[in-house]
């Protein structure tokens, strides 16, 4: 649980979530690289929006997921990396926290035969990523 932008997440079972921000940057975050992986990662990043017109907006072609507490939409991209096929998919969520909004993404990117795995890794983090209402007397839900 984060705190200061009421988001649960849990890393699944097995893998370990490498912290690599300093306290006093503007964003929060933490790395995957998945067991048994050379060439595979998952990254999750979230921030305060500072000024409303960096309003993340849903990219064309995108299509919409559900994330408990807050709206977001998936891009799927390939490419190909010194002859390898890569698949990237990036997750990217605007949800409200008390009077302000915190934006992220969840971005996985993987060689082409690696994807199965490591999107089942992907798909257990977005599920259990969610963002708490506070009630009325400031706690958390």
């Amino acid at each position: 649980m984060n705190d200061d932008y009421h988001m649960v997440i849990s890393v699944p079972n097995g893998e370990t979530g490498w912290g690599g921000v300093a306290d006093d940057a503007p964003f929060h975050g933490f790395d995957i690289f998945p067991v048994g992986s050379h060439s595979s990662c998952i990254v999750i990043l979230v921030g305060w929006r500072v000024e409303e017109d960096e309003k993340p907006t849903r990219p064309p072609g995108s299509t919409v997921v559900e994330l408990d507490g807050t709206q977001a939409w998936l891009e799927q991209r390939r490419g190909t990396v010194e002859h390898q096929e890569m698949v990237n998919e990036i997750v990217s969520f605007s949800a409200p926290v008390r009077t302000v909004f915190a934006d992220g993404q969840a971005i996985m990117v993987a060689p082409a035969d690696e994807v199965p795995k490591v999107r089942k890794i992907y798909q257990q983090l977005l599920k259990s990523l969610s963002f708490k209402k506070e009630d009325p007397a400031g706690h958390s839900s």
